[in-house]
């Protein structure tokens, strides 16, 4: 599994490459940070690399949503990546503007999703979110975006 998620990462990282190629590894890293065993390895990796946060940051929407899909799956699969990503501020903030955008955005789901995990998991975030009533709304806003699409 150390060389797959070596070589996804490559391909993530690597911009002279076709978007859709780079979405379909960041749906694939998605995917396997669906597994708590391995959401806790790509989880120190990606606090070490910043690669899908860099991903984050996108022109491009698709891009985005992947992206903020693999963040919400890592925090869904392990608190203890709820734990590494509190101390990581810009991503965190990048996720809370997501959250609040276009409903279309199909990172602004995810990132919404993201921000639940880290609010289940983490009471010192929980209390962080609290005091902040356009967070708050913005996280509404999101889940019923989400619960209009299904």
């Amino acid at each position: 599994a150390p060389g797959v998620l070596l070589a996804v990462r490559g391909v993530i990282a690597d911009e002279s490459l076709p978007d859709a190629t780079r979405h379909h590894a960041l749906r694939c890293l998605a995917a396997v940070a669906l597994d708590p065993e391995t959401a806790d390895e790509l989880g120190v990796i990606e606090a070490r690399e910043k690669l899908v946060e860099s991903v984050l940051d996108s022109p491009r929407p698709e891009l985005q949503g992947a992206a903020a899909q693999v963040f919400h799956n890592l925090l869904s699969a392990s608190p203890g990546n709820c734990a590494r990503l509190e101390g990581q501020p810009a991503v965190l903030d990048r996720l809370v503007i997501l959250s609040g955008e276009d409903a279309d955005n199909p990172a602004g789901l995810h990132a919404a999703g993201a921000i639940l995990q880290l609010v289940r998991h983490s009471q010192s975030f929980r209390d962080k979110v609290t005091r902040q009533p356009l967070l708050v709304e913005r996280l509404v806003q999101a889940l019923r975006a989400g619960g209009d699409k299904q």
